[in-house]
């Protein structure tokens, strides 16, 4: 879309979210976000990005990578 605000979630292996953040993006262009989180005791979980219709403001986008916490 022209204007989207991408809300992207840190989601552990046993579903607790422990970090979050959002990013700017839209038409296309290239973005790039940082995500923080404090907590250590996952090994293995996924990002999850969302994005939404502006028409009526349901999930029209969901990505869902899975992601391996480096020690």
């Amino acid at each position: 879309g022209v204007d989207e605000n991408i809300p992207i979630t840190l989601v552990t292996q046993n579903g607790r979210t422990i970090g979050s953040t959002a990013s700017p993006a839209g038409s296309g262009q290239p973005w790039s976000t940082t995500l923080t989180w404090s907590d250590s005791n996952w090994y293995t979980g996924a990002l999850v990005l969302k994005t939404y219709s502006p028409k009526d403001g349901v999930i029209d986008r969901l990505i869902v990578l899975r992601v391996t916490r480096g020690t």
